[in-house]
């Protein structure tokens, strides 16, 4: 389990990513980091996307947070996904950061320190509206522009329904990664480039692999920065050059930084 200490240490605007196995163990991390964040005199919101608010304040129960004393003061908000992320079946990225600035504005005019949220992201696959879901992170950015710490939560099942670029997308717009044996800062902006060219080394060969790198770059009309900062123009690309065949060096890339974020390569 990722430890209390590790939650306890994230910043105002720190935007993480959490990926989890069991229900338990995404309660017991999105518990954790609630709980830090009304130890340090914050409000705790969390938006349920996979659970009921009843399920969620029932779990909340029995992991012993005083769920009735805590709503009472208004120390805890459990809220449903539909009015919040999905409006009649639409995705307002616009509309869901008001109402996390609003949120946050509330707490303070209730005299809290400020806010810890959490998200289950899971009603976004469901509603068939992942690719509106990658918009709202990059929206959010690796730093918030409203001073709250905030952590959204995705099953390993979620992994095998994303395609390498919006995959890279979410983890390159998150400041902090959590899951199952990692927890830490990731500088996607080293992590990607270094991934992706000791894989496709290791398919190809040092030479060949330099090959295919110099040649997409040009194909793209992309400079270095540009070729490595945007994930999906280069999957995109691999597509279009070899067709059926990217699926593997795809697959491969993916497996790389799972094994480096602590995620199971299986899930691919």
């Amino acid at each position: 389990m990722i430890s209390s200490s590790f939650l306890g240490s994230l910043q105002p605007s720190d935007h993480c990513i959490s990926f989890y196995r069991t229900p338990e163990e995404k309660r017991a991390t999105l518990f954790n980091f609630l709980k830090a964040g009304l130890d340090r005199g914050e409000g705790a919101v969390y938006v349920a996307g996979d659970d009921a608010p009843e399920v969620i304040l029932k779990a909340m129960l029995d992991y012993g947070l005083d769920v009735r004393g805590l709503e009472k003061e208004g120390l805890l908000n459990v809220i449903d996904y539909d009015g919040w992320y999905i409006v009649d079946g639409k995705v307002e990225i616009a509309g869901i950061i008001a109402l996390w600035a609003r949120t946050y504005e509330r707490a303070l005019e209730t005299g809290l320190k400020g806010l810890h949220a959490c998200g289950e992201m899971g009603c976004f696959f469901r509603h068939k509206v992942v690719a509106e879901l990658v918009e709202y992170e990059k929206a959010l950015g690796r730093k918030l522009k409203i001073p709250m710490a905030a952590l959204c939560s995705y099953s390993l099942d979620h992994i095998r329904l994303l395609e390498g670029g919006p995959f890279c997308e979410l983890v390159k717009c998150h400041s902090h990664v959590l899951s199952p044996s990692f927890a830490g800062t990731v500088e996607f902006e080293d992590l990607y480039p270094r991934v992706l060219v000791e894989e496709l080394e290791a398919m190809f060969g040092r030479g060949a692999a330099r090959t295919i790198l110099t040649f997409m770059k040009r194909w793209l009309s992309a400079s270095e920065a540009e070729f490595f900062d945007k994930p999906k123009n280069f999957f995109t690309a691999l597509h279009s050059l070899f067709g059926s065949g990217s699926d593997l060096i795809e697959k491969r890339i993916l497996k790389g930084l799972c094994k480096r974020l602590g995620l199971n390569s299986k899930v691919l």
